[in-house]
């Protein structure tokens, strides 16, 4: 669950525009863990985006669908 939450705020920081030493130094404070696992998040991001993305993407329909359901008639 920790990588999710990485991955997520290594994605939110590279589309503020900040420089991957920076959002190496910022994550590895933030998660208190060594610079070479963010490192190595960047390296095996082709594997991980991808999932990541159609996990969110699946929870925004599903949030979508839930309030439908609650809404009264």
């Amino acid at each position: 669950m920790v990588a999710i939450e990485r991955g997520l705020e290594l994605l939110k920081l590279e589309g503020l525009g900040f420089s991957q030493p920076e959002i190496v130094k910022e994550l590895s404070m933030k998660f208190q863990c060594s610079e070479r696992t963010v490192y190595h998040d960047f390296e095996g991001r082709e594997r991980w985006q991808l999932e990541l993305q159609h996990v969110e993407n699946n929870a925004r329909i599903w949030m979508r669908l839930l309030s439908k359901v609650s809404e009264p008639t």
